[in-house]
């Protein structure tokens, strides 16, 4: 804390001090000659000022100097580094105070109004002096410059999307035109019909882009307002307005945190591609579309926790039963819970006690089957029956080999995967048949819908096997961007989805790609509604939902 002798210098005689004034005295619009000064508030004081100065407990320990010592020129003397920042409550006051105990800066009004009791009140000029080598600069120009990067690493990914949109683009109408080359001139209509379409995506995509690189731009010019503001009051040495700028401005670093998090959901664009009409000759006279223009539309999230659970919860397998019903098993808690679709809510739940809970498949429409692991470590398969309303009620158990990780069911029969086999029962867990298999381990299993062809998902080997029930390889699809897939599913049409590590690829049903359907999307189970043709996938202890047109 400085001391009168610091000022004895600038001591004068009292008649040259008559056009000093009292410095809140003239905050407040009144010129009353100055009495004192307050070394600490570094302000001039009048005599009731001074005299009331002391009371309160924030200025308790200031050190005052009467008229005959106090300096003849502070504001000089204080030229390059002192508090010049307007109060926002009071507008006619300076920011010269920092209240440690609240975390706050204010003006003299602000600290003796609202801080008067509080313990660790200092005058900023006292405290700023070391802030150009203070660990909270570094840490405020670090995360300064983080986020400007990551402005440069978001641009990227808009433009790499810019292209891919492009390509989409360029692909969808590629194909629309080759199918449009093998009809004849009946449909015209619809080709221009599909064109319509195909520009309304393309014109949100660019839109959404659009807006995010606006976005981007004006977080990175505002930040670099920051940056700029920053480096001009270090390289004066105004660590006074250093000091409050880095308060003022932290604030700031959290709304662009959240604005990324904003554009990042904001910054999905919607994928499609056009797959060709499987039995165009059939539908000449009655079609309404030249091409089935795929994409995902997101609906929404579903998030899967309740009251009753001692964990948060993890998906561990989807199956949709009774229509509008998703069935959810969650590790974590070891429960099997409702979810109603029409309002994306845990409607029921049941806790299955066992060590462990694996897969799910429907078995009907108003039942589901469940892997377990009983407390005496023995495979079970658990029935449980869904009723209208979407409560559960436990049916009975058959015996299970543990060495079978995937599950499913189609047409009266349960397909279990595992290392090199696929093992085929019926519903009273006797084997009518056990495929050999050129997959390791497949971690997932679907079955086409006319129960000829099964997939096998083998996340070690990075492909999804095609193959007859008689265990003859079809097709083995294999891609630069199919990474740990571990999730396959198959809709009414035939076509496959398979969940990759950060994206989905959408398949024909001859394992052919059409499309990488989902990106950034990094899954763990994946199953498709047949009733509203939405594909459901789990990302821990949520589900989001996406309409396939």
């Amino acid at each position: 804390m400085a001391t009168s002798t610091d000022y004895s210098r600038s001591v004068i005689a009292a008649s040259e001090m008559k056009d000093i004034y009292c410095e809140p005295c003239v905050n407040d619009g009144k010129h009353i000659e100055a009495e004192g000064f307050c070394v600490d508030c570094f302000e001039y004081l009048c005599g009731q000022c001074y005299k009331n100065h002391t009371r309160y407990k924030a200025f308790r320990h200031h050190v005052l100097q009467d008229k005959d010592k106090m300096p003849v020129d502070t504001a000089k003397a204080g030229a390059r580094d002192v508090c010049q920042e307007k109060c926002g409550l009071h507008p006619t006051k300076i920011i010269e105070y920092f209240c440690k105990s609240c975390d706050m800066l204010g003006c003299h009004a602000c600290i003796t109004v609202n801080h008067r009791q509080c313990e660790n009140v200092d005058h900023i000029p006292n405290i700023a002096k070391d802030t150009q080598q203070s660990e909270e600069l570094k840490e405020f120009i670090d995360e300064l410059d983080y986020n400007l990067e990551a402005i440069n690493e978001r641009k990227k990914k808009i433009s790499s999307n810019i292209t891919e949109t492009d390509e989409m683009k360029r692909k969808a109408r590629a194909d629309l035109k080759k199918q449009r080359d093998e009809i004849n001139t009946f449909f015209d209509h619809l080709e221009a019909e599909m064109e319509r379409r195909i520009e309304d995506i393309d014109k949100r995509n660019k839109k959404i882009l659009k807006t995010s690189t606006f976005a981007l731009d004006s977080i990175g010019d505002d930040l670099k307002q920051v940056k700029t503001t920053i480096d001009t009051k270090q390289k004066n040495g105004q660590n006074c307005e250093l000091f409050i700028a880095i308060k003022n401005y932290k604030q700031k670093m959290e709304t662009v945190n959240k604005e990324f998090e904003k554009l990042d959901d904001g910054n999905k664009i919607q994928r499609y591609a056009l797959t060709p009409s499987t039995k165009i000759k059939e539908v000449l006279k009655n079609t309404t579309e030249i091409c089935r223009l795929t994409t995902a539309k997101f609906v929404s999230k579903i998030n899967i926790n309740t009251d009753n659970d001692n964990d948060k919860g993890s998906v561990c397998g989807l199956a949709v039963v009774q229509k509008h019903y998703l069935a959810v098993l969650d590790d974590n808690n070891k429960s099997v819970k409702v979810i109603d679709v029409r309002n994306m809510t845990v409607t029921n739940e049941m806790k299955i006690e066992c060590c462990s809970i694996h897969k799910i498949t429907k078995v009907n429409n108003d039942q589901i089957a469940v892997t377990i692991l009983s407390s005496n470590f023995q495979g079970k398969i658990q029935f449980l029956s869904v009723s209208m309303s979407g409560s559960l009620s436990k049916g009975h158990q058959i015996a299970a080999d543990t060495f079978y990780i995937g599950l499913t069911y189609s047409r009266g029969n349960f397909f279990m995967s595992s290392l090199g086999k696929v093992r085929i029962t019926d519903m009273q867990g006797k084997t009518l048949k056990t495929i050999n298999t050129v997959v390791d381990i497949a971690d997932s299993i679907a079955v086409s819908p006319h129960n000829e062809t099964i997939y096998l998902a083998s996340c070690s080997k990075n492909t999804v096997t095609s193959m007859t029930l008689d265990g003859k390889i079809k097709a083995i699809y294999k891609d630069n961007a199919l990474k740990s897939p571990y999730g396959v599913t198959v809709d009414s049409e035939g076509l496959v989805y398979v969940l990759s590590s950060g994206n989905t690829h959408q398949l024909t049903g001859d394992c052919n790609k059409i499309q990488t359907l989902l990106e950034d999307v990094y899954a763990t189970e994946i199953t498709f509604s047949h009733t509203d043709n939405r594909l459901y996938i789990s990302l821990g202890s949520e589900i989001e939902v996406y309409q396939i047109e």
